[in-house]
């Protein structure tokens, strides 16, 4: 039988049996083409069994999901017409498709050795998210067989970090609405809706919002590749969005004075879990003026800096516990990555009075006036 004909079969019965572990077309028969090469995979998504190919430009990557008859169609014209090689690797075979200089067609075959459940260690510890999830792919945090890229690891880490320690505090409801204010690249919004999804919650609306619109388009271009549902991404800024039935707020890294929208955001909307991890204090820095003894701990700019961290954080933990929040601080990530790894997570307790606690705002308020501080920004949001 020809090379070209052995190589359909296989294809067609991997695909009809959902055996395909990867797929790889490269050496393009016209190397000016743009698309140098095309990865492919089987996933499995909610509408069924597709494959997904992934075509490589130089500066973006671009997903289609087809199915078994398309991608079939689809792979057989790219092998006939458009790449001279193509790999093909099943659970323990590998079938290697190419064209020799005369433009023969070439096959080979080889055995595969059993592909270990992980390289990172999954054996060792029980990983919420699991590394062959389809966003780590699309994130570009794995690689098509599931396997976390060098590069990313400390990444991976920080994403099960945080499913980790916002588990035990979701709320049990079977309707959750989740907003990640200035959610960047989206890992972690994508960590916590896969996470979620995974725990059955039925009626579930994940919105990511972020400043940046091409992190937005970038963000809905791998929601609609995966086709996942109860996920998606809008531009604007913390203050401008409109959202207000919030049951989970998420804002990690928002600089400065963004954490604190992100906090008046939450407690506004009564939401029954906060979490944030903040960034840069500079609103408290620049407003501190310390008299006497306390002088001498700002009297240096690395000192001052940290003290306002403690301060801004102390201050934003105490707002919390007035509005009905029981609160924890917890390490994020290791110092290692970043310093700016404390998480700041607050559980909606029985409250209720719609005022604050005066005796906890008497202590934000001795505070301030230890530090000479005359205003903090959630003072004139939550009077």
């Amino acid at each position: 039988m020809e090379p070209f004909l052995v190589f359909e079969n296989k294809l067609r019965e991997a695909v009809e049996k959902e055996s395909i572990r990867s797929m790889r077309l490269v050496d393009r028969s016209e190397p000016d083409q743009e698309v140098k090469q095309i990865l492919v995979k089987g996933v499995h998504l909610k509408k069924g069994f597709r494959l997904q190919f992934v075509y490589r430009y130089p500066a973006k990557d671009i997903t289609k999901n087809l199915d078994k008859k398309e991608a079939i169609s689809t792979l057989l014209h790219h092998a006939e017409y458009d790449y001279k090689q193509i790999t093909l690797s099943l659970s323990d075979t590998e079938i290697l498709l190419s064209k020799n200089p005369k433009g023969q067609y070439v096959i080979k075959e080889r055995a595969l050795k059993a592909q270990p459940e992980s390289t990172q260690h999954d054996h060792q510890k029980k990983r919420l998210i699991h590394s062959k999830r389809p966003f780590l792919h699309a994130l570009g945090v794995a690689d098509l067989d599931g396997i976390i890229k060098k590069n990313k690891q400390a990444k991976f880490r920080q994403i099960n970090r945080f499913i980790e320690l916002l588990s035990s505090k979701i709320p049990n409801s079977k309707k959750l609405s989740v907003a990640d204010m200035g959610c960047g690249k989206a890992y972690l919004t994508f960590a916590l809706h896969d996470h979620l999804v995974h725990q059955e919650i039925a009626n579930l609306n994940v919105i990511g919002v972020e400043m940046r619109p091409d992190l937005v388009q970038q963000c809905n271009d791998i929601t609609h590749s995966l086709e996942l549902e109860g996920i998606s991404f809008r531009q604007g800024t913390i203050q401008e969005n409109d959202i207000t039935e919030i049951d989970i707020l998420v804002a990690l890294h928002a600089c400065d004075t963004a954490t604190d929208d992100a906090l008046i955001k939450g407690i506004q909307s009564k939401a029954q879990l906060i979490v944030v991890s903040p960034c840069c204090h500079k609103q408290v820095r620049k407003a501190m003026n310390t008299q006497g003894t306390l002088a001498e701990i700002t009297n240096y700019g690395t000192f001052k800096e940290r003290q306002a961290e403690l301060l801004t954080d102390t201050i934003r933990s105490l707002y919390l516990q007035a509005y009905g929040y029981k609160v924890t601080v917890s390490e994020f990530v290791s110092t290692e990555h970043t310093p700016k790894n404390i998480l700041i997570m607050g559980t909606k307790q029985t409250f209720k009075s719609n005022t604050p606690d005066p005796t906890l705002i008497k202590q934000i308020e001795a505070l301030k006036t230890q530090f000479g501080i005359s205003h903090h920004y959630l003072d004139s949001y939550l009077d």
